[in-house]
C-alpha cells in the first residue's frame, strides 16, 4: 500500500507560532497523518488532483485547526504549516504531474521539478 507522511514544520518555527517551551515540543514528535494513494492512477489529471486534495487535507489535519483571519499572526502561521507539510508531502509522492500541479497552485517551482529538470552529470 503506498501511503505518505506528512509531517508538521521545524521545532524553531513551531516553538515561534504557539510559543510553546521548546522543552515540550522537543518531547513530541511532529504530527503526521498517513494519505493513502494507492488507489489512484498518478498518470492522469484526474487521479492527480485527487492526490492533491487529498495530500491538502492532510496538510490543514497536521497543522490544527485554521484560525480565523482576523487574527493574522496565527493565521499567517497556520498557512504556513500547511504550506510547509504540502510541499514535503508532493515531494514524498515522486510524481512529476503532481509536483506540477502543486506549482501551478502556489505559483513557484517545486523542488522535484527542479531536480527531475537538471541535467544529469556524468
Amino acid at each position: 500500500m503506498n501511503t505518505c507522511h506528512l509531517k508538521s514544520l521545524s521545532v524553531i518555527f513551531a516553538a515561534a507560532s504557539i510559543l510553546t517551551p521548546i522543552v515540550g515540543i522537543c518531547a513530541d514528535p511532529a504530527p503526521q497523518v498517513r494519505v493513502a494513494i494507492a488507489d489512484v492512477n498518478l498518470s492522469n489529471p484526474q487521479g492527480i488532483a485527487t492526490v492533491y486534495t487529498r495530500l491538502h487535507q492532510a496538510a490543514a489535519e497536521v497543522c490544527g485547526h485554521e484560525p480565523q483571519f482576523r487574527e493574522l499572526g496565527q493565521h499567517a502561521a497556520w498557512s504556513k504549516c500547511v504550506e510547509t507539510a504540502l510541499d514535503e508531502a508532493v515531494v514524498q509522492v515522486h510524481s512529476i504531474g503532481l509536483a506540477a500541479l502543486h506549482a501551478k497552485h502556489v505559483g513557484r517551482t517545486s523542488l522535484l521539478l527542479v531536480a527531475k529538470s537538471a541535467p544529469e552529470r556524468r
